[in-house]
């Protein structure tokens, strides 16, 4: 299958978890670096959180007005500024998960606490695998400062390269549909590592949201072009990304 961007999947390669999070990790570092957009942050795998498979009530994606304004304020009922109780909360209401279906967590290298769940069809209501949703709080203000949410092609048979390359188009038609400021999106940014940023936009209030895709860069027997194996899909929503709010060994 083809998505109607163009890309085109081809038979993937497995690596280990840690591996995985260290390059996506790397990669969101290096988008924040080069475009204002999010720090991913690589956590537990899915078969390392509770079995609780969240669905939810109503598709991550609508169809929005026209020309609507982006406004970028968190994830769902995650708002950016709640604290880990608020978004609890939060899940419990967007997805029904109580408490012993959260993952709670450190970013080692940022010192950021994050709460994870696992959560089924979370785009498309029906064809897209098992997702795993980070809210990442600040180091220093313990308050939701992003949200990252992760496909992975190891994580779910469900999830192939096929499904993520047309989930990320379907995401890809969202954020495109909403009104952002002139010169605040990019789409289509492909990275010297063969990645491509498939939707990046930050709205009035300078929160941004980021859509990714990676994989195993080769070249297959016969051809003469290099092409991406899709392995994971990444959402990240930032409230600051110029100024995050993370670990630096400089920092008291």
């Amino acid at each position: 299958m083809t998505s109607r961007r163009g890309f085109s999947p081809d038979t993937l390669s497995h690596h280990g978890w840690l591996h995985r999070a260290q390059a996506l990790t790397g990669m969101a570092l290096l988008l924040a670096t080069t475009l204002p957009c999010a720090l991913l942050s690589g956590h537990a795998r899915a078969q390392d959180l509770p079995s609780t498979v969240g669905t939810p009530s109503n598709p991550a994606v609508v169809s929005p007005q026209p020309g609507a304004t982006a406004r970028l304020n968190g994830f769902r009922s995650a708002r950016f500024g709640m604290d880990e109780n608020g978004v609890r909360q939060a899940i419990n209401s967007d997805f029904g998960l109580e408490d012993s279906a959260i993952h709670a967590s450190q970013n080692a290298e940022q010192r950021t606490p994050v709460l994870t769940i696992v959560v089924q069809h979370l785009a498309s209501g029906k064809y897209d695998g098992r997702a795993a949703v980070h809210y990442v709080f600040g180091y220093r203000s313990h308050l939701l400062s992003a949200v990252h949410i992760t496909w992975e092609t190891s994580d779910d048979p469900a999830n192939t390269p096929s499904t993520l390359l047309e989930t990320g188009s379907l995401l890809q038609a969202y954020f495109e549909r909403l009104s952002f400021p002139p010169g605040r999106t990019a789409t289509n940014a492909i990275m010297a590592d063969g990645s491509v940023i498939l939707f990046r936009g930050m709205d009035p209030q300078g929160h941004t949201v980021a859509l990714f895709i990676t994989g195993q860069v080769g070249r297959p027997e016969g051809s003469q072009v290099e092409r991406m194996s899709p392995s994971a899909l990444v959402l990240a929503y930032t409230e600051s990304p110029e100024r995050p709010d993370i670990y630096h060994p400089d920092t008291p």
